[in-house]
C-alpha cells in the first residue's frame, strides 16, 4: 500500500486517478493517503505531476464547485420569493399580455425578470472574482451574499397581475 502525506484540502480523487487507482483504493487517515494496489513510485509521481499544475489539478476545479454552488443558491433564494411554478406562470402571462397588446402589465411582470436579471449578473461577476482567486481556502469558504437583493424585490402578485387591464 503507497502513502503520502497530504492535507485535506487537495484534490486526492485527482491524485489517485493520476496515480493508477481509484477512490475505491483510497483512504484518508489524520494527514496520510493511503492507497491499495498502486506502488509508491506511482503515488510519488502522481503527487509531483498534481503538485505541478494545481491550477488544473486544485484550484479550477474548487472554482466550478463554488460557481456551481452559487448558481444553485441563487436559484433557492430566487424561489423562496418566486417558486418555479410561479414564474412559469408569470412568463405564460407575459407571453399572453404581449399577444394582446397589454404593455402595462407585461411592464409590470417584466420587473421579475428584471430583478432576477441583476442576481444572474452578480453571480456572473462573483464567478468572475473567483476565476481570480488562488487561495483554496478562500474558494472553499466562498459563499455569496444576496441580502441586498431584498431590497429590490419587485414582489409582483399573480393577482396584481391580473388586475392591469391594459
Amino acid at each position: 500500500m503507497a502513502s503520502i502525506i497530504i492535507s485535506p484540502e487537495n484534490n486526492m480523487h485527482t491524485i489517485v486517478g493520476l496515480a493508477g487507482g481509484s477512490m475505491d483504493q483510497a483512504t484518508y487517515v489524520i494527514d496520510s493517503l493511503y492507497v491499495q494496489d498502486v506502488s509508491q513510485e506511482d503515488l510519488d509521481a502522481a503527487f509531483s505531476t498534481y503538485m505541478g499544475d494545481l491550477e488544473t489539478h486544485l484550484l479550477e476545479p474548487l472554482r466550478q464547485g463554488a460557481k456551481e454552488k452559487m448558481s444553485r443558491d441563487a436559484d433557492i433564494y430566487i424561489s423562496q420569493s418566486y417558486p418555479s411554478y410561479r414564474r412559469e406562470f408569470f412568463l405564460a402571462l407575459s407571453a399572453e399580455a404581449r399577444g394582446d397588446g397589454l404593455t402595462n402589465r407585461v411592464n409590470y411582470i417584466n420587473q421579475l425578470l428584471t430583478w432576477a436579471k441583476t442576481i444572474v449578473s452578480y453571480t456572473i461577476t462573483q464567478g468572475n472574482t473567483l476565476d481570480l482567486e488562488t487561495n483554496p481556502d478562500t474558494i472553499i469558504s466562498f459563499s455569496p451574499d444576496f441580502s441586498s437583493f431584498d431590497v429590490t424585490n419587485p414582489n409582483i402578485t399573480i393577482q396584481a397581475t391580473l388586475e392591469i387591464l391594459d
